[in-house]
């Protein structure tokens, strides 16, 4: 009898032993971190990277003037910005190829995200785009024209990779300035890098670019 009451209690002790067991080892309960839409918004706004490269392209995140972290949500407007290093190198390429009478200058094109109270939260650049003023004797001289626009699209040709940021090619601006009016020039430039790759230049390549 007594050695069917010790066994008894011998069960009783392993069974509560083991409830415990399983009790501690069970799995904790997930905690659930919740953000309101305003500070998704502002979070997920602050995270922003540059505007997506091609491989071997490098991207740019510009750091605005007024860069504040807010909680407000902001929205994307077209923006550009000053490119001194691309300046720099233009003004150097120029005096290299004794182009007289040539001044240039890049400029980034991409978006800024802009709060209601006027808060630029970040910045990213799509594309460069380059700007040429050039003086020339008369803007109806459609060959000497065309000769100095492959000229300007050659040296743009030669531009090092990397130098010009963005995920594509941007456009080619050529203000072309005469003693008594002025001619501009707009394009794309992989539209004009493949004109001169087909051999076009003087007059066809201005006849080909229009205006």
């Amino acid at each position: 009898m007594k050695r069917a009451i010790k066994l008894s209690m011998i069960i009783f002790l392993f069974v509560l032993l083991c409830a415990c067991v399983v009790i501690n080892t069970g799995a904790p309960t997930p905690q659930v971190e919740e953000f309101n839409s305003v500070e998704a918004t502002a979070r997920m706004a602050l995270t922003l990277t540059a505007w997506p490269t091609d491989p071997g392209q490098p991207g740019i995140t510009i750091t605005p003037d007024q860069g504040t972290v807010t909680d407000e949500p902001c929205a994307y407007v077209w923006a550009s910005y000053s490119a001194p290093d691309v300046d720099t190198y233009l003004a150097g390429a120029i005096s290299a190829a004794g182009m007289d009478g040539i001044s240039a200058h890049g400029s980034y094109y991409g978006e800024d995200c802009v709060t209601a109270s006027g808060i630029v939260v970040s910045s990213g650049v799509m594309y460069t785009d380059l700007f040429f003023d050039v003086a020339v004797p008369s803007i109806t001289d459609e060959q000497s024209l065309g000769i100095v626009l492959g000229q300007i699209t050659d040296l743009v040709a030669a531009i090092p990779e990397g130098t010009l940021i963005g995920s594509f090619n941007g456009n080619l601006g050529v203000h072309f300035i005469g003693a008594d009016s002025d001619r501009n020039i707009w394009i794309e430039l992989e539209s004009i890098l493949e004109y001169r790759r087909q051999g076009l230049d003087g007059a066809a390549l201005i006849s080909a670019v229009g205006d």
